[in-house]
């Protein structure tokens, strides 16, 4: 049960935090889109923030509680996330140190995080990975126009340096992102209910389908900008 409910962890968590802008090898259709995004969701503030934590509650399949808090410390590339069911006192914790990461897991064993999972923590270290998608190895071009429940969309295609392959469907009026389907997980992330952070603009809703039919609600409760960060559970 858990080893496909941490599957299931792991994507919500890479999908958390897509907010757009990617400078990349794109098309000149793309990045106007991207740049519509940008600027739209926060622009420049989001070049003042080194650090960031959030705090998330939620649901799988409307039965199981569970709580996500995220913290990033951008200078040294450190990441924290920790998957909290409150229900059933149990708690995934994985620590990415700039370099390599752990997983303690409900019994307090630490276990080394395998490549592939890595790659992904190494991209999502940044504030907002997609500011760095050029060093990252991203590949971005303009697909078509179509609809995603009747709103008018800009829909672009994403392939990562590991072939992993996204479409991105952002909000023509808006240039909100509203929907990232991930080819290789086979699951899809909906973002919804778009409020003001601090300068930033950021979906207070996510939910979350997986390949397997899983459906996850995630509602954000709290964001801190340039949060101070325990760093001493980066050292190992």
């Amino acid at each position: 049960m858990y080893s496909k409910l941490f599957k299931l962890l792991i994507i919500i968590v890479l999908l958390s935090n897509n907010i757009n802008l990617c400078i990349a090898q794109t098309d000149n259709l793309a990045t106007k889109v991207l740049t519509k995004n940008y600027k739209n969701t926060g622009g420049k503030k989001w070049k003042s923030i080194k650090s960031v934590k959030y705090f998330f509650e939620g649901t799988i399949n409307e039965s199981t509680i569970m709580n996500l808090e995220i913290e990033k410390l951008e200078t040294k590339r450190y990441y924290s996330t920790k998957f909290i069911f409150p229900d059933r006192n149990i708690i995934y914790h994985n620590i990415f140190n700039g370099e390599k990461g752990i997983r303690i897991n409900p019994n307090s064993d630490i276990e080394k995080i395998p490549n592939d999972e890595l790659y992904l923590m190494k991209e999502q270290s940044y504030i907002n990975p997609e500011i760095h998608y050029s060093e990252l190895g991203y590949k971005v071009s303009y697909l078509k126009k179509g609809k995603l429940d009747d709103i008018e969309c800009d829909i672009l295609q994403l392939i990562n340096s590991q072939q992993d392959t996204f479409l991105n469907y952002y909000e023509i009026e808006s240039g909100l992102l509203l929907q990232v389907v991930d080819y290789t997980s086979k699951s899809k992330t909906v973002y919804r209910d778009f409020k003001q952070h601090e300068g930033l603009t950021l979906p207070a809703r996510m939910e979350i389908i997986t390949s397997e039919g899983a459906v996850s609600e995630f509602y954000l409760k709290k964001i801190e900008l340039n949060a101070k960060i325990d760093e001493s559970i980066f050292e190992f």
